[in-house]
């Protein structure tokens, strides 16, 4: 049985949060009404029923590396760079082949979400696509379970988090199947979002 006596005192590990309740930003941003007919119909969401806050997706035909400072390369990890004027600022640059698709560009700027690691600028440059995102540190599949195992607390904190970000997803009609634990990530501040590394869930959306 877990003691939760003086669970309190313990110092999170990453400054992960106590969950505080099961119903999170998703039944704050839709009604009980809209998720039934979500999870009973299609995955194919109106405007009525799917509500985005709306941004404005930067896109650029340039390189990313005009704006961005390289700081590590990866082969199969994204690269780390520093945000342009803020060198202590990071942000993960990833390259795709340039599917020739505005719809793709759409789909990007419609996904807004606290769980959803953040685009801050789409490239397109070389018939290519980069991306540069919010930048987070560590994914679950970098964790030692067994040097460091997780408190009960911290899994559901975690779960809680995976799934609003999962729900919210698909109710926007992307398809969650592929989702690994390197996709699911959390920063040094303890925020848990799901980082894709592929642009695969977007462009079933934009087919």
């Amino acid at each position: 049985m877990l003691d939760t006596s003086d669970r309190n005192s313990v110092r999170p590990r990453w400054g992960l949060r106590h969950v505080k309740r099961i119903y999170t930003d998703l039944v704050d941003e839709f009604s009980k009404g809209e998720l039934s007919h979500a999870c009973e119909g299609p995955l194919s969401p109106s405007p009525e029923s799917v509500r985005s806050p709306g941004k404005l997706l930067r896109m650029w035909l340039r390189s990313p590396w005009d704006d961005y400072t390289l700081i590590r390369s990866g082969s199969v990890e994204p690269s780390l760079a520093s945000c342009p004027g803020k060198y202590f600022s990071r942000a993960t640059i990833r390259e795709f082949p340039n599917p020739g698709s505005m719809e793709l560009l759409q789909a990007l700027s419609g996904i807004e979400h606290p769980n959803i690691a953040a685009i801050y600028d789409v490239y397109c440059h070389s018939n290519r696509i980069f991306t540069a995102s919010e930048y987070l540190e560590l994914s679950l599949a970098d964790t030692n379970f067994l040097s460091f195992p997780f408190e009960e607390w911290e899994i559901a904190t975690i779960i809680t988090e995976v799934l609003t970000g999962a729900g919210y997803l698909l109710l926007r009609g992307i398809s969650c199947k592929e989702l690994s634990m390197s996709d699911i990530r959390i920063s040094a501040e303890g925020k848990i979002k799901i980082g894709k590394n592929d642009l695969g869930y977007v462009l079933r959306l934009a087919d």
